[in-house]
């Protein structure tokens, strides 16, 4: 949207999904003695991770002069906080005694600021 001389309004919206990877199921889910979990790869694609989904949004201010341009932006990456599932990361739960996945991060917004000349 045009705001002003010069200046411009972005709003946008992304969305990222994935109905899930296939991986190796684990040999066992309750030992916790090795530092990395025990993956049997002798059943390669037996188990399926949850559907990942991200939408990200993003609104944006841009100013162009004669001589240069610059733009101000805030983009709020995974809008919705949804605790994706890491399909390729495991980690041992102590209270639970059992392998689980890696949960990905959150709300994430990001600010920023560029000048173009």
């Amino acid at each position: 949207w045009k705001v002003g001389e010069g200046g411009t309004l972005q709003l946008g919206l992304k969305g990222i999904y994935n109905a899930g990877i296939r991986i190796a199921p684990l040999l066992s889910k309750t030992n916790g003695s090795t530092r990395v979990a025990p993956i049997d790869t002798t059943r390669p694609f037996e188990e399926k991770v949850p559907a990942y989904f991200r939408p990200d949004v993003r609104i944006a201010y841009r100013k162009d002069t004669p001589k240069s341009a610059w733009w101000v932006a805030l983009d709020i990456q995974n809008a919705l906080n949804r605790q994706n599932t890491d399909g390729l990361e495991y980690v041992f739960d102590n209270e639970a005694k059992e392998w689980t996945f890696r949960r990905q991060g959150g709300l994430t917004p990001v600010i920023s600021f560029q000048i173009d000349f």
